[in-house]
């Protein structure tokens, strides 16, 4: 009993798909009509979402968690005030009670490249500190007391930081690239060279 039915919706099938691609006209196509390559797309395809600027409290809040810091223990300003806090406006953060700012500035400043560069290589060489006086905790695939990096152990890690710091498991290229700061440099100027390239990425910084 389904087999009939089964054959008349496939063969309904195949006649809606032909009618889909028939060439335009008034009649149906005869012998010495080209049938199309394929079928027109009915909708054009959605346009790309705007990229958003990942502004004070979550930049900060992200990079601290990644790198495993507090206000205390990440980038501060001459060893006394955070970063976060001395570039609030710069990061995307409005100032209410300093300067009477009650709306973040609409775009990035001039400065905000430069801000980004600083809390991000501040907090980088503060994690690659800690971890060098005590039970590492970012970087413990190094010996940060070395003099050379072997590519392993770069690329070791690379792979840790850009999971930590972008939240996904880098490419082949990508840590191919990483591991190229590790040449004739020592452990610890490669650990915040890295951690300073991947945690200042467009990707870092967008979302």
């Amino acid at each position: 009993m389904t087999r009939p039915f089964l054959s008349r919706a496939i063969g309904a099938f195949v006649l809606v798909s032909l009618a889909a691609c028939r060439p335009s006209g008034n009649g149906p196509a005869g012998p010495g009509t080209e049938p199309p390559e394929t079928c027109a797309p009915t909708t054009e395809a959605p346009a790309p979402e705007p990229l958003h600027w990942r502004r004070h409290a979550a930049f900060v809040t992200d990079v601290h968690a990644a790198l495993a810091l507090d206000a205390t223990t990440g980038c501060r300003e001459l060893d006394r005030t955070p970063c976060g806090d001395v570039h609030l406006v710069a990061l995307g953060g409005n100032d209410v009670f300093g300067a009477g700012q009650y709306e973040p500035v609409a775009r990035p400043l001039a400065t905000t490249p430069l801000v980004v560069d600083r809390f991000v290589l501040g907090a980088c060489s503060n994690r690659v500190t800690l971890d060098a006086e005590a039970t590492p905790v970012v970087f413990g695939m190094l010996d940060l007391a070395a003099s050379t990096v072997s590519r392993d152990d770069a690329r070791a890690t690379a792979s840790e930081l850009f999971r930590r710091l972008l939240r996904r498991d880098a490419t082949n290229e990508e840590l191919a690239e990483i591991a190229e700061l590790a040449e004739e440099t020592n452990a610890r100027d490669f650990a915040v060279a890295a951690c300073f390239a991947i945690g200042t990425t467009s990707e870092a910084v967008l979302y």
